[in-house]
């Protein structure tokens, strides 16, 4: 048998470090679970005072209502970021010290401000537990440490990930936005997302007792922390994220005035929907304080997966969507 030789082997190596083959295992799962896939979903945003274009690698899109009619009922979009690191690597996550766990179903966001139904879905009991995080850092051997025994601890490109995801949501309610105030009111239904990053590293979440003299005192990696399949990454955005959705939710005010979003408004105001929440208001709102786009929608939470368990993670977050699209109502939750 011939052996492979370090410079055979590195075209391997080029093309894994890519993530595209990542990306099409991610592609194949999507499928699947129902899901429509494309990707390289599109967006713009400022980088070091200039307007560039960026991409979510993979976005998978659920339906429900008749699959054979153009126009579905409710939406669901999920946006999928997908790192491949070398063998070795492990995630090591920080759990929330205050509130470490909680439901999967935080991470899956409605958005009914566009529509004259209200999502009431209330129910929680039965979606998967995952832990809450809030910092990670990368932790494993690369390939030349590996011949000299030696580990490494870095910070790596975790939250480069994150960030893709986060900035392109505003953009995802602007589209959604678009196409609610040219349709009936009728037509209009609400709409879902949530954002995914999946990785091939492990990922471990750091015990209660994890601080300098617990990995002083660790053998192994595994002695500071447990090892988990997902979890969520709690990730904070700050003034640079919100200026974004202020840019992006520009024309939000232009859409509130068209006959579709007016008559709407109209319908929300009758069932006592807070007048301040009402598209138009969050509109000029937005426009004098960025920060107001948190009334809009949730951003920081993201699910983060090993792609052996991504499965999983869809097929949870399908059945959280189709509770939640099942269980619409024409007054709020909350009346005001």
């Amino acid at each position: 048998m011939t052996a492979v030789s370090d410079k055979d082997a590195a075209w391997k190596t080029h093309l894994l470090r890519t993530s595209v083959p990542l990306e099409h295992e991610v592609a194949r799962i999507l499928s699947r679970h129902g899901f429509s896939v494309s990707a390289d979903y599109s967006y713009s945003r400022m980088d070091a005072g200039v307007e560039k274009e960026f991409s979510v690698d993979v976005r998978g899109i659920l339906g429900t209502g008749p699959a054979d009619q153009f126009r579905r009922e409710c939406l669901l979009d999920v946006f999928i970021e997908c790192k491949f690191r070398d063998r070795g690597a492990t995630w090591l996550f920080l759990p929330q010290p205050k509130y470490p766990r909680d439901k999967i179903t935080d991470a899956v966001e409605s958005i009914d401000l566009f529509s004259p139904r209200f999502v009431h879905d209330t129910l929680r009991n039965d979606d998967p537990d995952v832990q809450i995080c809030y910092s990670a850092v990368e932790v494993g051997f690369s390939a030349r440490d590996d011949k000299n025994g030696k580990g490494r601890a870095i910070e790596s490109q975790l939250k480069h990930g994150v960030r893709q995801l986060q900035y392109a949501i505003p953009s995802l309610i602007m589209l959604r936005a678009r196409t609610a105030a040219l349709i009936r009111p009728e037509e209009n239904f609400p709409f879902f997302f949530t954002s995914v990053l999946v990785t091939n590293a492990r990922l471990v979440v750091a015990n209660e007792a994890f601080g300098i003299a617990a990995v002083e005192a660790a053998g192994e990696l595994d002695d500071v922390g447990k090892e988990v399949p997902y979890l969520i990454w709690s990730a904070a955005v700050g003034p640079d994220f919100y200026q974004h959705c202020q840019r992006q939710f520009a024309g939000l005010a232009q859409f509130a005035g068209t006959p579709s979003m007016r008559a709407i408004e109209e319908k929300r105001k009758a069932a006592r929907e807070a007048s301040w929440a009402l598209p138009s208001a969050l509109a000029r709102r937005i426009a004098i304080d960025p920060t107001d786009a948190i009334h809009i929608a949730e951003f920081k939470n993201v699910i983060v997966t090993n792609i052996a368990h991504l499965s999983d993670v869809l097929a949870a977050i399908a059945k959280i969507f189709g509770r939640k699209a099942g269980m619409l109502k024409d007054e709020p939750l909350v009346k005001w």
